[in-house]
């Protein structure tokens, strides 16, 4: 009897053992978000009407890399680049803070995938932009199910001559959530979403009363630790400029 209890003691000892010695390698794997700086234009800058912002943008992360040397590829770094009228009663550092650290759903897929190679928000590149297809399609259930199974099975003769290739890893679901993102954001004519490290930005017009603030993020997302699933990392900055 004296053995048998002591054998359970000492399988007890070791379970707990392992369970600590388990928690303490998990506390030691960390995935740091990256490091994101807007290296121009300056954060509380100020702009000319009529005019273009040159942006530039630097991405440094323990695991993949920096952007400065191609580790990390410029196709993964965006600019969202947001328009509000008026100036005096914004405040950059309430701004910076209440920037959101997260992409809604569908548009996190987007960046992760290849879409940004032949798409973007509001220009036409390969294919037709977000916005040539949000003024397309009228917005409701069934446009988004006929849309989403475009995107996986792919398509052709819809936009000229133009292929779309299939997409077959996403699920229906996944593609139901970018299709929803395109028709909810890709029509607002206060926001637009650039891809690369470097680019520029049209200012529009003067307004009536000649204020106008921009806010500009940047942001990235890393490709996590390897062999952990969902241990991605999205770093991001946020800065406002101001019209003169």
């Amino acid at each position: 009897m004296k053995s048998k209890r002591l054998f359970l003691f000492c399988c007890t000892g070791i379970f707990f053992l392992f369970v600590y010695v388990s928690a303490q390698r998990t506390d030691k794997i960390k995935n740091n978000s990256p490091k994101v700086e807007i290296l121009t234009p300056k954060n509380a800058s100020t702009f000319n009407w009529d005019s273009f912002i040159r942006y530039s943008i630097r991405v440094t992360d323990a695991d993949d890399g920096s952007s400065d040397y191609q580790e990390i590829s410029s196709k993964e770094v965006f600019l969202e680049v947001t328009w509000l009228p008026g100036n005096s009663q914004i405040n950059e550092n309430k701004i910076v803070k209440a920037a959101v650290i997260s992409d809604p759903p569908g548009f996190a897929l987007m960046k992760t995938s290849t879409c940004f190679n032949c798409h973007m928000v509001k220009a036409k590149l390969t294919g037709p932009s977000f916005f040539e297809i949000s003024r397309k399609y009228p917005h409701n259930s069934a446009t988004i199910s006929m849309l989403a199974k475009k995107v996986i099975k792919g398509s052709s003769g819809v936009w000229t001559n133009t292929i779309m290739p299939p997409n077959p890893d996403f699920t229906e679901e996944q593609s139901k959530q970018m299709i929803q993102w395109i028709l909810r954001n890709a029509e607002n004519p206060n926001r637009n979403y650039y891809v690369g490290t470097d680019g520029n930005f049209k200012i529009r017009s003067r307004t009536t009363n000649g204020k106008g603030t921009y806010i500009l993020t940047a942001s990235y997302t890393d490709h996590g630790l390897k062999g952990i699933p969902k241990s991605n990392q999205r770093g991001q900055l946020t800065i406002v400029i101001r019209s003169r």
